[in-house]
């Protein structure tokens, strides 16, 4: 399990998320393989778990893929 904030996972990609990360966090952060996102870390073997988008605490919880 890995657990990323969203100012973190903007470090990591050098950009910030869009609106709609927060706006609409659980389609956003779905593991739909249709949203171009949720394929880059379906195919890095992870998923996401769970996702607060309530601030200060804004965060991803990624788990790894058996």
């Amino acid at each position: 399990m890995i657990t990323l904030t969203f100012k973190q996972i903007e470090e990591i990609i050098g950009f910030e998320l869009p609106e709609s990360a927060t706006k609409h966090a659980e389609a956003w952060w779905s593991n739909n393989k249709d949203h171009s996102q949720a394929v880059a870390w379906l195919d890095a073997g992870y998923e996401t778990d769970m996702v607060t988008d309530s601030y200060p605490h804004k965060h991803v919880i990624f788990q790894k893929i058996h």
